[in-house]
C-alpha cells in the first residue's frame, strides 16, 4: 500500500517503498516458527513428563513393529526395540522410507536448492517475518541467526551443483550473501 516503507515492516532491511516503485508483498497471515527453539521446547517438555529422547547414529529408526493395524515398537539401528502407543513421523527428508515401514505412502518432492545460514553481528537482531524476494527467500533461524534460501527453480546454476555443502568462497553463496547483504545490511559483515 502507498506510504508503506519495507524497513517498517521489517526493522534492519533497506530497499524501497511503495510510492518509489519499489516491489515488495507483505502476507500477514503468514508466520514462521524458530524450529531450534521449538525443537528444544518438546525435548523439555517430553523430559518433563518421564519421556526419554534418544539420539545418535544406533537410535536411528531401523524398523516399526505392527500388531492388528496399530504401531507396537519402534527397532532402532543399534538393536533396541521399544514398546509403543504411537509414532510421530518427523524424520524430514527421510520421511518417505519412514511412512513405508508402516506400510504408508508419503510422497515428497525433492525441491534441491541452497541454505546459508548466516550469524548476525552481536547486537544485530534476526529478521522477525519471512521475506521473498525475486532471488532468493530470507528466514529468521532464532537468535542472532539468518536463512538465506535459493531454489533450484528460480536458479539454472543449481542443477549442476553436487549434494553436500559448498565451500565459503562458492560463487553461488558468495552471490547469496551479497543478495542478501543488499537487503540485510548487517549481513555485510
Amino acid at each position: 500500500p502507498a506510504g508503506v516503507v519495507l524497513s517498517d515492516l521489517e526493522p534492519g532491511l533497506t530497499g524501497g517503498s511503495a510510492d518509489d516503485g519499489t516491489p515488495f508483498a507483505r502476507f500477514p497471515d503468514e508466520a514462521w516458527v524458530d524450529a531450534v527453539a521449538m525443537t528444544g521446547r518438546l525435548v523439555d517438555a517430553m523430559r518433563n513428563v518421564g519421556g526419554r529422547v534418544l539420539t545418535g547414529p544406533e537410535r536411528a529408526v531401523a524398523d516399526i513393529a505392527m500388531d492388528g493395524g496399530r504401531v507396537s515398537a519402534v527397532t532402532l539401528s543399534g538393536g533396541q526395540t521399544i514398546p509403543v502407543f504411537a509414532v510421530v513421523n518427523a524424520a524430514g527428508a527421510d520421511a518417505p522410507r519412514i511412512a513405508e515401514m508402516v506400510r504408508r505412502h508419503l510422497t515428497m518432492a525433492p525441491s534441491p536448492g541452497l541454505v546459508v545460514c548466516a550469524l548476525l553481528p552481536d547486537g544485530v537482531d534476526s529478521p522477525r517475518l519471512p521475506i521473498e524476494t525475486d532471488h532468493f527467500a530470507v528466514r529468521p533461524d532464532g537468535a542472532g541467526r539468518v536463512l538465506l534460501a535459493l531454489d533450484a527453480g528460480d536458479a539454472a546454476e543449481l542443477a549442476d551443483i553436487p549434494d553436500g555443502a559448498l565451500s565459503l568462497t562458492d560463487p553461488l553463496v558468495t552471490t547469496l550473501m551479497t543478495w542478501g547483504a543488499e537487503l540485510f545490511p548487517a549481513l555485510a559483515t
